[in-house]
């Protein structure tokens, strides 16, 4: 996601910036005993406020308790900004792949994440009047080991995690926003 937020900065997509798609899914046998939300949806909630650079102001959610279980394991999110961009976050435990895919869209360029792809494939960039390209990620280590490797380093030298508590604050307010939509049937909750 670094690399991203550089790209965003260095080809001025985020003052563009005008849709974020995410989705995030697992091919699990069992249901899960937690619901999507809490699992993956988590993530792509920080991200969009990191890649965005501001806080949501309202969020409509549905959710599903598909295959024989009592927590959402499908959910659709939408996220409205002040500047009218709109971040789609779609969760799902009962897909037949796991997927972990970003496409972000700005007036002349388009953003695409793939997680799942080879490194050399990861991140694809469209430009308008252009051929698409692809960037080669120099570094291609798994997000969770940079996430216990940084963990630990902050651990080592007291130092404040780059998540830190504002996000994990903000995560869980908007969080509790999303429970709010779904318990109305995807009713449009202002965040405060």
């Amino acid at each position: 996601m670094k690399k991203i937020k550089e790209l965003l900065e260095e080809k001025d997509i985020t003052d563009d910036l005008c849709y974020l798609s995410m989705s995030r899914t697992s091919n699990t046998s069992q249901a899960p005993k937690v619901d999507v939300l809490y699992d993956l949806a988590v993530h792509d909630i920080y991200l969009s406020r990191h890649l965005i650079g501001m806080d949501p102001i309202w969020v409509i959610a549905h959710g599903e308790k598909y295959i024989e279980s009592s927590y959402n394991n499908v959910i659709n999110i939408l996220l409205g900004f002040r500047n009218g961009i709109i971040a789609s976050i779609f969760v799902s435990f009962i897909h037949t792949e796991k997927t972990r895919k970003m496409t972000l869209v700005a007036s002349k360029t388009k953003l695409v994440f793939d997680d799942a792809q080879d490194a050399h494939r990861k991140i694809q960039i469209f430009q308008s009047g252009e051929q698409e390209h692809f960037l080669v990620m120099e570094d291609n280590s798994q997000p969770l080991t940079q996430e216990c490797l940084h963990f630990m380093e902050c651990i080592r030298a007291n130092k404040e995690p780059i998540s830190g508590r504002e996000n994990i604050e903000f995560v869980a307010k908007i969080i509790d926003c999303i429970f709010d939509s779904l318990e109305k049937g995807g009713e449009k909750i202002i965040i405060n």
